[in-house]
């Protein structure tokens, strides 16, 4: 899963990320009570992927890939982060997947063994914030690498420790964890959440 590329040309204003920061706190808030995953976890997600709800098409903040049985998919631009290896493996699915390397000064934008890339790939559609909410949570609670690091946070309460195990597979970014984390600290954040609560 991974984040469709947000990149503002006007970005919004104070007013409009507050406005939208209590969306995604109601719906978070709501979310975390009816399946446990953290609101603050899926508040810092939505927020860092979407752009404060600037940047969601289909109504997908969370930048979902397309599932079976998804309300619909949409082609969508995106950068990933991959080894040669999960390159090739990205472009034998096919379906009008493509992947162009991202270059600076000439040279392809590298971390360690992975290279940026410009791609398409299919994302999932949601009718609603709060459609896209629970498929989130249900990918967190259900799916093979995010079940057991969602069951030792339900166990240990470490949030940081949580944010750190499922950014390993949830994006391909190297510093994502990093700036799930640094959303999770900002105060605005905090108070959304703590009046979606009340």
């Amino acid at each position: 899963m991974r984040a469709a590329a947000y990149n503002p040309s006007m970005p919004l204003t104070g007013a409009e990320r507050t406005q939208n920061l209590r969306k995604v706190a109601v719906a978070a808030v709501a979310t975390e009570t009816s399946s446990g995953i953290p609101a603050e976890l899926s508040t810092a997600q939505c927020i860092l992927e979407s752009g404060w709800l600037e940047f969601a098409p289909g109504g997908n903040p969370f930048g979902i890939k397309a599932y079976e049985a998804a309300p619909g998919r949409q082609l969508l631009d995106t950068t990933e982060w991959f080894t040669p290896a999960e390159l090739e493996q990205f472009l034998a699915l096919e379906d009008g997947r493509t992947a162009v390397a991202m270059v600076k000064n000439g040279v392809p934008n590298k971390i360690g063994k992975r290279t940026q890339y410009r791609v398409k790939d299919w994302f999932a559609k949601f009718p609603s914030l709060t459609g896209a909410f629970q498929r989130h949570a249900e990918m967190l609670l259900q799916g093979l690498f995010y079940r057991q690091a969602t069951k030792q946070f339900q166990s240990d309460r470490n949030l940081t420790a949580y944010v750190e195990a499922i950014a390993k597979q949830y994006a391909t970014s190297p510093t994502y964890a990093t700036q799930v984390e640094q959303l999770i600290a900002q105060n605005n954040l905090k108070s959304a959440l703590k009046t979606a609560r009340a």
